[in-house]
């Protein structure tokens, strides 16, 4: 998982000792496998890292630095194309130290500054010191699948992976009345907005520079630039299967064991079934089920381990979960009203007994419109004729349908 954190003092006169002491505190867990800082008084400047190591285990501790010393660079994240990018820039002379995809990042930015972004395939908040510029970037991936907080006022920025490492450093929390209107709207805090006055998220595919000029918000992804399609159906669909299958094998890339959160249900189950496809033994499973039959869907989870031949992992828990609760919620940091994050921390310890890294189904829903709400959205937008293409696309499709598409191609 790992962790971030820092903070960037226009008043340098605000610096105390232990700063990002307090902060690494907080974020522990994140990171066991070790922690490092950068910590600069006279700049006003200090960086840290929570470690947990997936990516060359002996060598990739953070913070990297240039050879001078003037670049330093964490991240909690995974650079998915690390290997090809370090070979691309092996060729263009530049010499590596280690294998790790954070020291990737560092030779990147020092050939192309920070339009290296463009460059990147992964899941990554990144923090970048350019002493040379005296200026930090905060940098968030395309679809923020990872997060970065930051809090703001006239003398000090703080910066974090979670919302505690900022509170510990003495910011006193004060509830937000328009993100509360959005909470109670949307049954989550919608980003930038966090539940606390002055604290937001750094947007999903921006960045911020930062120096005593003050905060710039820089726009480096967006999804409309992204050009559209007019495929037939059918090639819609081995388009996808061959992206899919892609992504899998590339997130298979790490020194570590690693498994797969299996439902039974299309999304987790597709994801599977790539990633057998890409591994020589069976891949680890693992799901939760209740005594409860009707709660219980755990056959399903059964049914797809079978059908792909995995080694799976089953757990059941009844109404005793709910003594999870008050924990469940110090992590969340947010209120937001999906109570599966119970059951998946329970299936996070399951798995965390076998392997370090796992897949997940998470996001298919929401990215094929695969709740009913979505259906209702497309359809009233096809008959107003301002649907994008894409969208019509999925429109046109049922979950069942969708379903038996990916049945005859996981079968190949």
């Amino acid at each position: 998982m790992c962790g971030i954190f820092g903070y960037f003092l226009f008043n340098k006169n605000a610096y105390r000792p232990n700063l990002l002491s307090e902060m690494e505190n907080k974020i522990r867990y994140r990171g066991p496998d070790g922690y490092g800082f950068f910590e600069s008084p006279d700049e006003g400047i200090g960086l840290g890292n929570r470690r947990l190591a997936i990516v060359d285990i002996a060598h990739g501790n953070q913070p990297f630095f240039s050879k001078d010393r003037s670049i330093v660079v964490v991240q909690n994240g995974e650079i998915f194309n690390y290997k090809e990018l370090m070979h691309q820039l092996k060729m263009d002379g530049v010499q590596f130290d280690t294998n790790s995809d954070t020291e990737v990042i560092l030779r990147l930015y020092e050939k192309y500054g920070m339009n290296f972004l463009d460059r990147l395939n992964g899941m990554f908040a990144i923090a970048i010191y350019d002493q040379r510029k005296k200026s930090l970037y905060l940098v968030r991936d395309r679809a923020g699948v990872k997060p970065l907080y930051y809090y703001q006022d006239d003398s000090n920025l703080f910066f974090g992976s979670e919302i505690k490492s900022l509170l510990a450093v003495g910011i006193k929390p004060k509830i937000d009345q328009q993100s509360l209107a959005l909470f109670m709207t949307y049954n989550y805090v919608p980003s930038p907005h966090t539940i606390f006055e002055a604290i937001q998220h750094v947007k999903p595919g921006h960045y911020l520079e930062i120096n005593d000029r003050g905060i710039k918000d820089i726009t480096w992804w967006q999804l409309k630039n992204i050009p559209h399609s007019s495929y037939g159906e059918f090639q819609f669909i081995e388009e996808f299967n061959e992206i899919l299958s892609d992504a899998v094998r590339l997130r298979m890339q790490c020194d570590v064991p690693y498994g797969a959160f299996l439902s039974g249900g299309l999304d987790s189950s597709s994801v599977l079934g790539m990633m057998q496809r890409h591994s020589q033994v069976p891949v680890k499973t693992f799901s939760i089920g209740f005594h409860d039959e009707r709660f219980d869907e755990s056959l399903y989870a059964f049914e797809a381990s079978q059908r792909f031949g995995s080694e799976h992992m089953l757990k059941k828990v009844d109404k005793e979960i709910i003594e999870l609760w008050p924990e469940v919620i110090y992590h969340c940091d947010q209120p937001h009203g999906d109570t599966s994050f119970i059951p998946t921390l329970i299936v996070s310890r399951l798995a965390a007994e076998k392997v370090k890294v796992v897949l997940t189904g998470d996001g298919g829903d929401e990215l094929f419109g695969g709740y009913e709400k979505y259906v209702t959205f497309l359809n009233q937008q096809q008959e107003s004729d301002t649907c994008e293409n894409y969208l019509e696309f999925i429109s046109l499709h049922t979950r069942k349908d969708w379903k038996s598409l990916f049945t005859v191609k996981l079968q190949k």
